[in-house]
């Protein structure tokens, strides 16, 4: 479990850059260049540890690139989502994962046990989206966001199933997986630059240094890698659950940098949550 709170704290670090940097470059492009790093990061980790080559059979290469596919496709819909919605939306979406998984549970851990815990984690989570956020609250009657969130979240979710089934296999490498993954968002985000390249260069402000696309690739593929871990040592269920703390430590990291604003009472939420999440462990 200390896998997955550790991955929380570095996704929100990757969120506080991103949001940071993407102010003045589309957002295809950051992922395009920042995959440049993350791919080389995770190669170089590999060539370190060559015992990981043996791993690599075209069924796990086959495995592999079926997550990539579900990971990318959950991308796109993000960051298509983002372009017309915002944080309010994708975080009450954020909740879906964890009550699907939940009713995959097998049927002896379906219980009140799991479910009362479950709706308290759930009020308390959406009572902290709902005050840190009101101020984003959908203004119009369009779904378009919705259903890109919806979509992104489905993906997102399909893609840590087949993670979890391809590490139940023993000794099968999370840095493998990892490598594979920002390989093929390098190569379909470059070509997506690429053929979209005049466009995407007009909405670019403030041109990236290398060192900036460092600094983004760094909590992010440790991120990847701790999370993996994570999930390889528990479940998809315990991986949303615990994932769902993303949001309320970006919101502090942000406060704390001076980025964002923390409605305090939004924390409320925060108490409500953790008591049901502690309801569902203890």
């Amino acid at each position: 479990m200390i896998y997955l709170v550790i991955s929380v704290f570095l996704f929100s670090l990757n969120n506080i850059l991103w949001s940071y940097f993407s102010k003045d470059n589309p957002a295809i492009l950051l992922i395009a260049r920042r995959a440049i790093f993350t791919s080389l990061l995770f190669t170089i980790i590999i060539l370190i540890f060559k015992s990981d080559f043996h791993l690599i059979t075209s069924s796990t290469v086959k495995e592999i690139l079926l997550i990539c596919f579900f990971g990318f496709l959950g991308l796109a819909f993000l960051i298509r989502g983002f372009s017309l919605g915002n944080l309010f939306q994708y975080s009450m979406f954020s909740l879906l994962i964890p009550i699907v998984f939940a009713f995959l549970k097998p049927s002896e851990e379906r219980s009140i046990e799991l479910w009362i815990p479950l709706l308290i984690t759930t009020v308390g989570f959406s009572y902290f989206v709902w005050k840190q956020f009101k101020e984003s609250l959908p203004k119009t009657t369009s779904n378009s966001a919705n259903t890109y969130f919806f979509l992104a979240h489905l993906f997102f979710g399909i893609a840590m199933y087949l993670q979890f089934e391809y590490f139940l296999i023993e000794n099968r490498s999370s840095v493998m997986v990892a490598a594979f993954q920002e390989v093929f968002i390098l190569i379909i985000a470059s070509l997506i630059v690429f053929f979209n390249k005049k466009s995407i260069a007009n909405k670019v402000r403030q041109p990236l240094k290398i060192k900036h696309y460092f600094m983004m690739s760094l909590p992010i593929s440790l991120a990847i890698i701790i999370g993996l871990e994570g999930l390889r040592h528990t479940a998809p269920f315990d991986a949303s659950l615990i994932g769902l703390y993303t949001p309320i430590t970006t919101v502090l990291l942000g406060s704390f940098l001076g980025i964002d604003k923390i409605d305090f009472q939004s924390f409320i939420g925060v108490v409500i949550m953790t008591f049901g999440v502690l309801l569902i462990y203890f």
